[in-house]
């Protein structure tokens, strides 16, 4: 890491602004060759000019000194205007000056190797760059400023004592020291059980934080199933008509509200049809009611209800034609006018908040979710142990669960891990 590498930290294409990020032990004095005049302190915005090989750029620096720098090291960053050309040609000036092209999250994977940040961190950030929502936004920022990490250390620190008390127990038993019951242990060990399984049971959301949550839309033929999507979009995405079995197909598309995503998956109508297409289209909506989080039953019929694997809201349609007296439960809406739409996106929203979606510590990341997993594993595997041996069976699995807690944040994690995590950042992160 003694060398200096740049890339561009903004998006490729025209822009109004692009910001070329320098790092490495020649940032300064590359910055000072093709940026002039340098600021004459750190974390200071100086307007200049960029002189690259065949052209110059009204353009501004700031630069930061190693340690306190994104990457721990000594850093620069210039703000030009963000043409194609124009950020190519002071990449190619810096690389002329001494630096090379930075490899994908070699910016994000030097602050990791340098202290500045652990690894969950790091990938919280690729969690917020890949957000399709502001709960996965602020989820990410989560993971990103430390509540998994605080965690995991946490319990890391409860392992080691934990661990160290059972050693001095095995090793000096004959000794005049306070040494740890079984049953000391045991209490410790299933303390530690809650919080794992706390964790894994809140991370259970996670597919929803990050992909939005999927909900289906169900009924008979003509019960505004298609309009109701439209409404719930606010566009028309689903194609309406008087014929029946106009849907034959899942359509599917997503809209955001307040925080959350929603993906809305409209079905083919359900009734006995001896046409081979609309019958595969209603097999395929079974198919998709079974997998998802959320039903929307749609029907203009109050005398009809159904049962559902699925949890399910019974929506009331055709308000403005119908007059309803609602069950408990039941949504009421038109459709067509928009009537009751507002209310029933609200209730949507409500029935995923009352889970707690948006407010726990959610683990959305696979590799954080399988440590998680191989933690809890093993506590599991140290508390049967002590309860149906001895402590000295309890040890290994003990050492298990640290080393996979470490593995969260980074301590405890093998070389090929650190760079496949780091493979998923574009190059200028």
């Amino acid at each position: 890491m003694n060398d200096t590498i740049v890339a561009c930290s903004t998006a490729r294409g025209k822009g109004a602004v692009a910001i070329i990020r320098l790092s490495g032990s020649e940032a300064l004095p590359i910055a000072e060759k093709v940026f002039s005049p340098m600021p004459k302190e750190p974390m200071r915005l100086v307007r200049g000019v960029f002189s690259a090989e065949y052209f110059k750029d009204d353009g501004m620096c700031v630069f930061f000194r190693a340690p306190k720098s994104m990457t721990g090291e000594d850093s620069v960053e210039f703000y030009l205007h963000g043409g194609t050309a124009l950020v190519d040609g002071a990449i190619r000036e810096c690389i002329l000056r001494g630096a090379r092209i930075a490899g994908r999250g070699e910016f994000t994977k030097r602050a990791f190797l340098n202290g500045k940040m652990t690894l969950d961190a790091c990938e919280g950030v690729i969690e917020m760059i890949d957000a399709e929502s502001a709960l996965a936004v602020r989820s990410g920022f989560g993971i990103m400023t430390g509540r998994l990490s605080e965690k995991a250390d946490e319990m890391q620190t409860a392992l080691t004592e934990l661990i160290a008390r059972i050693e001095v127990a095995l090793d000096y038993p004959e000794e005049d020291l306070e040494l740890i019951t079984a049953e000391e242990a045991g209490k410790e060990l299933v303390s530690l059980k809650r919080e794992s399984e706390k964790l894994l049971r809140d991370s259970a959301c996670a597919p929803i934080i990050r992909n939005g949550a999927d909900i289906v839309i169900v009924g008979r033929v003509n019960a505004g199933k298609s309009s109701l999507m439209n409404a719930l979009l606010g566009r028309d995405r689903a194609i309406v008509s008087d014929e029946e079995g106009t849907t034959r197909d899942v359509i599917e598309a997503s809209f955001n509200y307040k925080d959350m995503k929603f993906n809305l998956f409209d079905t083919a109508g359900l009734r006995e049809t001896m046409n081979a297409v609309e019958a595969e289209g209603i097999r395929r909506a079974e198919e998709v009611s079974g997998k998802c989080d959320l039903i929307l039953f749609v029907t203009d019929d109050l005398s009809e209800k159904r049962e559902f694997s699925a949890p399910h809201i019974r929506v009331l349609n055709k308000c403005d034609q119908r007059n309803y007296t609602a069950e408990e439960g039941d949504s009421v809406i038109s459709a067509l006018t928009g009537e009751g739409v507002g209310e029933l996106k609200e209730r949507i929203y409500s029935f995923f908040e009352e889970k707690g979606i948006c407010d726990s510590l959610v683990v959305t990341n696979a590799r954080q979710l399988d440590c998680l997993k191989r933690a809890d594993d093993a506590i599991s595997q140290a508390l049967s142990a002590i309860k149906e041996a001895t402590m000295d069976c309890a040890a290994q699995p003990l050492y298990t669960a640290w080393n996979a807690l470490g593995e969260i944040t980074g301590r405890t994690v093998a070389e090929e891990i650190v760079d496949t995590v780091f493979s998923r950042f574009c190059l200028g992160k």
